[in-house]
């Protein structure tokens, strides 16, 4: 199989499970891959040579442009928009939507631990804030939002 395929079928594996983790890493060695496909068209076949090329654009990709892509997708850290009596659902579509929105908890979330919790018909991975258990059947406000990660605190 020519080698320009196999770096797109890499890319293509990479960019389904950055969608599937939402981290904003991975991206990062998608777009490397693209890059490094690039190499055989321009016929560089040393295979040693295009994964050295892989791992340093993936690299470069990543620490010159996660920090810039994260501030872009960035939640208020604070509550702010959502209606107070909402039980879930987005107010129109926008990044951090959800902050100030509240759920219904269907598992036991542990003091500072983590769970994984159904938001809008998906699973979520939730953090409880708190210092107290926040338990199943309780309703909880979501403070903030990261990826797939919401952050939730007691509703007051």
């Amino acid at each position: 199989m020519n080698q320009i395929y196999i770096w797109l079928i890499i890319a293509a594996v990479l960019f389904v499970t950055e969608l599937v983790s939402g981290t904003f890493v991975i991206i990062f060695f998608a777009l490397g891959a693209l890059l490094t496909a690039l190499l055989p068209w321009l016929s560089i076949e040393n295979l040693s040579l295009q994964i050295g090329f892989f791992a340093v654009s993936s690299t470069a990709l990543l620490l010159l442009f996660r920090k810039m892509l994260m501030k872009s997708f960035q939640v208020s850290k604070t509550g702010g928009g959502g209606a107070g009596g909402s039980s879930g659902g987005s107010s129109g579509g926008e990044v951090g939507s959800d902050v100030g929105q509240t759920l219904l908890l269907d598992a036991d979330i542990p003091p500072k631990g983590t769970a994984t919790v159904n938001y809008q018909g998906s699973p979520w991975t939730a953090i409880n804030q708190e210092h107290v258990q926040l338990n199943k059947g309780q309703r909880v406000r979501i403070s903030q939002v990261e990826g797939v990660t919401l952050y939730l605190k007691k509703e007051s």
